[in-house]
């Protein structure tokens, strides 16, 4: 087994009460070797890694995640506040949902759709693939020595399809008699579910794009004291503030009906401000905002929002404007779309994990482990994190960003916190340690550079 450095212990500790003694032990293994790793992040590749490929009872250590008993819940909600505390406390906690798609085939995977593929659709053109879909929350955080904002996947959750694929030959999908859900109805339990793991006392801003924006979220957070911002819709019913009552009868729920957003934008009486905010990439930018406040509301579901929307145009062309709105009304245009710019970091944390951390690469059948292998490994990229901030503040070092004559890197990257923290398992299982292990560490060393060198 390799000896983890005490900065990882010290983080994964947290996650102990979670598990059984054995259990617990064969984590610390498998996590090791996951950060370790450098092609496909299979049991069997990660046993291999570190030593253990004649190990009789390697099922073992696929029962960690298809037999272990241990709630993913509990896992976020410790994640949740190890970040918090990290990086947020006495802060407002901003928090971006998404969703992505991860790409997987077979007849019997459980939970198996075809889904809207971003990465391959374009602006004319939709792309579908096979795979699972995942609602994924993230908590943005400026990690020391960067210069854009990072965002920390927490908790991860299947959003699984209404209808089974004709093809499916999972017994589950097959029988399954739970109530489907869309994903606005699993982002509307995840804002409770998040105000009842902070407190009422703890600030929250939420952030989502297009697909997030429906009533139903608006309600679950203004009842819950949550902000929430997410592109709007340019036809979205817009209404005035219903006027004093003046004479017998139903009180009127809405003032009159307000133009669409796409009128109002194209109106020459419309009052444009420029501004300067933070836009993408960590840099600062010159937009025009208009702005205004009124009533979202549609008969359909009898629900009142009061809101402000943003029409932010950077360019000369109307039709490159984007809406934006929010939920509360005291903000000012500049600060909501210094806001919202900042859920593109969620796209880089996907494509991060993708390259770095193998995500897609798994090859899990039973419904369990599907449930919770994919997730840890989002989860990972928080906890890698949160183990080089630790290191970073006990020993004093800075991470240095790794540079080529080709490219010139002024900040680090999540590569480089990377490399950080696997120069931390190694120096741990080479330099000075008893001369009596010292031949097992030697050989495990050996197995790992044999194997990265034949990735």
């Amino acid at each position: 087994m390799l000896n983890l450095p005490h900065s990882i212990l010290a983080v994964l500790i947290h996650f102990l009460p979670l598990f059984s003694k054995p259990t617990y032990i064969k984590l610390l293994q498998l996590f090791s070797a996951h950060i370790l790793c450098t092609n496909k992040r299979t049991i069997s590749n990660c046993l291999r890694l570190i030593g253990l490929n004649d190990e009789r009872k390697y099922s073992k250590f696929y029962d960690v995640f298809r037999r272990a008993n241990w709630s993913s819940f509990k896992a976020s909600k410790i994640l949740l506040q190890l970040i918090t505390r990290e990086w947020v406390a006495g802060k407002s906690l901003l928090i971006i949902v998404d969703t992505t798609l991860e790409r997987r085939r077979g007849p019997k995977i459980h939970g198996l759709g075809i889904h809207r593929d971003a990465a391959r659709s374009t602006k004319g053109r939709k792309a579908f693939s096979p795979g699972h879909s995942w609602l994924v929350a993230c908590v943005v955080i400026r990690f020391p020595g960067t210069k854009v904002s990072w965002s920390l996947p927490f908790i991860s959750i299947l959003l699984r399809p209404e209808n089974a694929l004709s093809s499916s030959k999972n017994i589950r999908d097959q029988n399954r008699k739970v109530r489907h859900k869309k994903v606005t109805q699993y982002t509307a339990q995840l804002v409770c579910l998040l105000r009842r793991w902070l407190g009422p006392e703890k600030k929250l801003i939420l952030i989502g794009d297009s697909a997030f924006c429906c009533r139903s979220i608006c309600k679950a957070c203004i009842n819950h004291n949550i902000t929430f911002c997410a592109s709007f819709r340019w036809n979205a019913s817009l209404y005035a503030p219903a006027e004093a009552k003046k004479r017998k009868g139903r009180k009127a729920l809405t003032g009159e009906r307000l133009p669409n957003l796409d009128v109002t934008a194209c109106a020459p009486d419309t009052l444009w401000k420029l501004f300067t905010v933070r836009w993408y990439g960590g840099k600062t930018r010159e937009v025009k905002l208009a702005t205004g406040t009124a009533i979202w509301y549609h008969s359909s579901s009898k629900i009142r929002i009061p809101i402000r929307w943003v029409i932010s145009n950077s360019s000369t062309d109307i039709g490159n404007a984007l809406p934006i709105l929010c939920t509360n009304p005291s903000l000012s245009e500049e600060e909501i779309v210094s806001l919202f710019v900042q859920r593109w970091s969620i796209e880089t944390t996907f494509q991060e994990v993708r390259s770095n951390l193998g995500y897609e690469s798994v090859s899990t059948w039973s419904d369990k482990s599907i449930e919770r292998v994919s997730p840890s490994i989002l989860a990972s990229y928080s906890i890698v994190c949160l183990i080089a901030s630790r290191s970073v503040s006990d020993t004093g070092q800075n991470i240095e960003p790794i540079s080529s004559a080709w490219y010139q890197k002024q900040h680090i990257t999540f590569s480089d916190v990377l490399s950080y923290v696997k120069s931390l398992i190694v120096r741990e299982n080479i330099f000075p340690h008893p001369l009596e292990r010292y031949k097992v560490r030697k050989n495990i060393i050996y197995e790992v550079l044999y194997w990265a060198i034949a990735a």
